[in-house]
């Protein structure tokens, strides 16, 4: 007659079942690898999506903000930021209310992710001032933070996004990015003057915008 040895078999289904979990853990890992190489701008715009619907449920209506814009531009654009944009915020002329800019190099929380910056820094302000210029459109960090901004238009109804050009664009150059077409389409942007004497009054209804509480369609009419 034939002995079983109990512990041996035991032994076997063991291995076995550590066999087929390792199999089945491989595979998850390389269909994800996988679909992350061929799928990953797709699949990292799904998670900002999920992200940003995320954020605006904890938010709520009603929420206070930390600042009143956070400033999107890229580091080729900084001295007209640093020269123009900030002292015309921050520091206005006697009587005017002083507004809360969110900026990259001052406001961002050390050692935490880059991305975690930027979407806490659209999250805790009011608007999202976009500073669109050539570079502005080359720089793939500029991109992540407008497609960010305009996630938060989508997802929680708030429409925060303001769009300053600090110089002409041709509609051809515009082509390859379809969501900033589609806003500078259907919204009022504010470009920027050269003429000196124009600059007091694109001040105004910059301010104005950016002064909106409500953050939503009545800062587009303020800047018709």
């Amino acid at each position: 007659l034939w002995q079983f040895d109990d512990k041996a078999c035991s032994y076997e289904q063991v291995s076995f079942t550590l066999f087929i979990a390792c199999s089945v853990v491989n595979m998850l890992f390389v269909s994800v690898c996988l679909a992350w190489h061929t799928q990953g701008p797709t699949l990292r715009y799904l998670l900002l999506i999920l992200r940003a619907k995320l954020r605006g449920r904890r938010r709520g209506a009603g929420a206070k903000f930390q600042y009143d814009a956070f400033i999107s531009y890229c580091c080729k654009d900084e001295d007209w930021v640093m020269g123009q944009l900030v002292p015309n915020l921050e520091r206005p002329a006697v009587g005017e209310a002083r507004l809360r800019l969110c900026l990259h190099h001052r406001d961002f929380r050390p050692g935490a992710a880059v991305l975690d910056n930027i979407e806490a820094a659209i999250h805790s302000s009011r608007h999202t001032i976009c500073v669109v210029t050539r570079h502005f459109l080359q720089s793939d960090w500029c991109s992540m933070e407008f497609q960010l901004a305009s996630l938060r238009l989508f997802c929680d109804g708030s429409d925060v996004l303001l769009l300053v050009f600090l110089e002409e664009i041709p509609e051809h150059c515009l082509s390859p990015y379809t969501r900033l077409r589609k806003i500078v389409h259907k919204k009022t942007y504010l470009l920027w003057p050269e003429a000196p004497q124009e600059q007091d009054a694109f001040w105004v209804r910059l301010i104005d915008a950016l002064k909106d509480n409500e953050g939503g369609r009545r800062g587009e009419h303020q800047l018709a």
